[in-house]
């Protein structure tokens, strides 16, 4: 049960930073059309609507998974560059380079990548894409 709740915690995440990417990409999109400079009550403004956004797709998921929300989850917005280090830094803390490598070779060997695939490369730059998905 912990490890199902981990995940639902970590797909709940996954979420909450598509959503904030969700209102940075509008946001860039809005100041890419207009000419005058940004107000800090405007960013003020997207960041509630960004955490308002959050609370109700984190509601809607735990009805439809069934999942209680264990712990508050904390919002934020984040840059691709910060959503990168984060998924680099996961990557690092579950196995070490040597763990990763050998996992690759195998499923080389095993004909599930073509020979010499940067498993490492491709995965954290679909991890980070991924959220920039969310925003289409």
């Amino acid at each position: 049960m912990a490890l199902l709740s981990k995940r639902a915690r970590g797909v709940l995440f996954t979420l909450c930073l598509g959503i904030g990417w969700c209102f940075g990409a509008a946001e860039a999109r809005a100041q890419d059309s207009s000419a005058a400079a940004p107000h800090a009550s405007s960013k003020t403004a997207n960041n509630a609507e960004f955490i308002a956004a959050a609370d109700e797709v984190l509601h809607q998921m735990s009805e439809i998974t069934g999942l209680k929300l264990l712990t508050p989850l904390k919002k934020s917005l984040r840059s691709r560059e910060e959503i990168r280090a984060y998924v680099i830094k996961q990557m690092n803390d579950e196995r070490n380079p040597a763990e990763r490598y050998a996992d690759a070779r195998t499923a080389e060997a095993l004909g599930l990548l073509p020979k010499g695939f940067d498993l490492d490369t491709f995965m954290v730059s679909v991890l980070t894409e991924q959220v920039e998905g969310l925003s289409c």
